[in-house]
């Protein structure tokens, strides 16, 4: 089974043999989906501007 860890204050990370996902503490911000078994970010990052 997968499992959850602090990685800092701010931000928690689900990992499993699948997926590794990112989750920000302010707001609950999904902020990474890596696929391992893909080797690929899910998550397009945008730029702000």
């Amino acid at each position: 089974m997968g499992e959850a860890k602090m990685v800092c204050r701010d931000k928690t990370v689900l990992e499993n043999q699948n997926l590794l996902v990112e989750i920000n503490a302010w707001g609950s911000e999904l902020a990474r989906i890596y696929d391992k078994t893909h080797d690929r970010e899910v998550i397009w990052e945008g730029d702000p501007k």
